[in-house]
């Protein structure tokens, strides 16, 4: 994903977004179990698949993983629909 992101985008706005911040939650958590990380693996072969760009696309799936540990729809589970 790192590869994936730098290359498509120079601003470094956007970087610090994928460097420091998503980076370090997603490999050093435990907030989604195997199953979960499967789904959200999932969704993003899919927006590949259908060729969405790494901004907005990707940036938006992105903070809406970030966003959901601690907020409302936490506690109604995790199940994407797709």
């Amino acid at each position: 994903m790192k590869k994936f992101m730098f290359g498509i985008c120079f601003q470094e706005e956007r970087w610090v977004l994928m460097e420091e911040n998503f980076g370090p939650f997603w490999l050093n958590s435990d907030i989604y179990d195997d199953e979960q990380k499967e789904k959200i693996y999932d969704v993003a072969d899919l927006m590949l698949k259908k060729r969405l760009r790494p901004f907005p696309f990707y940036k938006s799936f992105i903070i809406s993983l970030l966003s959901f540990p601690g907020s409302p729809q936490e506690g109604e589970g995790f199940d994407i629909g797709y």
